[in-house]
């Protein structure tokens, strides 16, 4: 097999990012920044979307209400007391790969941009499953402080739509912590 190349990647509510798009340059990309700009975030947004683990666990065991953007959040508990829809705030990682025969399996629309694309996508979000606990855990809005991430499911697609495992991502990540 050949490298698996990272066109661009695109991240909604995860962590610092609200909503971040990057596009990548051909070659090695150096990522340079003063101190909490999300250098490391990127990083292990990247990590995740290729591997479905944040800090060598799997994000469905390690998914907690601090992987939610706080300003969504902070959206969202607003809502929630003044009574308006409160919708969930969905976390997505796309990343879209560059078009290659092992990356093929991945190629669909399912991306934050309905393009064509190889890629693949972690994601967060609320669970219809628990519709009936979510009911009751919000008849006290003055209670919630976060995104209830007990109530989500994460999911690991290609572009494709279908589930993606270690195994049929064609990528080794090597991520080295310099602290």
């Amino acid at each position: 097999g050949g490298r698996i190349v990272i066109r661009k990647i695109a991240i909604r509510n995860y962590r610092m990012f609200r909503e971040f798009d990057l596009e990548f340059l051909p070659g090695i990309n150096i990522l340079v920044g003063k101190n909490d700009t999300g250098k490391s975030t990127l990083i292990e947004a990247i990590n995740l979307a290729l591997t479905g683990r944040v800090q060598g666990r799997s994000l469905a065991q390690e998914l907690s209400p601090y992987h939610i953007n706080l300003d969504a959040t902070r959206d969202y508990v607003q809502k929630l007391q003044s009574g308006v829809e409160a919708v969930l705030p969905t976390m997505i990682i796309d990343l879209f790969l560059d078009d290659a025969d092992q990356s093929e399996i991945l190629r669909g629309t399912n991306n934050i941009y309905g393009e064509d694309a190889c890629g693949v996508r972690i994601q967060a979000k609320f669970s219809q499953d628990f519709s009936e606990e979510y009911k009751s855990f919000i008849q006290k809005p003055e209670m919630v402080r976060l995104a209830p991430t007990e109530y989500y499911r994460v999911e690991w697609l290609g572009f494709s739509g279908n589930a993606v495992s270690a195994r049929s991502l064609p990528a080794t990540v090597s991520v080295i912590d310099p602290t």
